[in-house]
């Protein structure tokens, strides 16, 4: 992503700002189109030492989540090309739930706490 000069500097001083503790394990997915807003994101998720894949519109991101289901918490813009936030995380509900009720036939003790989102959609 490329910021301008300015903005640059106003998501470098923003993540100077300390507001987790940088032990911190966990992969995270980001959606967001808008270039400052995701950067901004980015920045602090990474700084708490967090990996992060970035996604720019709905669609990307649920190509990305059907890869790899490894994450451990989803943020989403709601309005996006391509694909808006309210359905790509209706997706990423459905393949989590298919994820999970296959695994429990599978391996009982293999599941791990996984995606959660409310259906409330306002």
């Amino acid at each position: 992503m490329k910021l301008e000069e300015e903005d640059q500097e106003k998501v470098e001083a923003a993540a100077k700002n300390e507001l987790f503790d940088n032990d911190m394990q966990g992969r995270v997915l980001i959606a967001e189109d808008d270039d400052s807003s995701a950067l901004m994101l980015e920045t602090f998720v990474r700084k708490n030492g967090l990996d992060v894949v970035v996604a720019s519109n709905g669609k990307e991101a649920l190509n990305i989540f059907r890869e790899n289901m490894n994450f451990d918490l989803v943020f989403m813009d709601l309005k996006m090309p391509h694909m808006n936030g309210f359905d790509a995380a209706r997706e990423i509900r459905k393949i989590s739930a298919d994820s999970l009720k296959r695994g429990l036939q599978q391996k009982p003790d293999s599941i791990e706490p996984g995606f959660c989102c409310s259906e409330t959609e306002n």
